[in-house]
């Protein structure tokens, strides 16, 4: 594939690379995305797509998510 970038995550000093979705489960992810936010929408919760960063102090963690929490 020309172009295709690889994701990684940075977890106490290390880089690990991720792998990679699938066009099928693109529809699948959007799926659960809006039922999970239509669930959350009186809450303090968000959620987000594998393009959001999040950062744990707790464990020096850098990371895509890869489900909501």
């Amino acid at each position: 594939m020309k172009g295709k970038k690889e994701k990684h995550e940075y977890i106490n000093g290390e880089i690990y690379a991720m792998g990679g979705g699938r066009v099928k489960n693109g529809p699948i992810a959007i799926r659960f995305l809006t039922i999970l936010e239509t669930h959350l929408e009186n809450s303090n919760c968000i959620t987000g797509n594998s393009d959001i960063k999040i950062k744990i102090k707790e464990n020096l963690l850098l990371t895509n998510q890869q489900i909501p929490r």
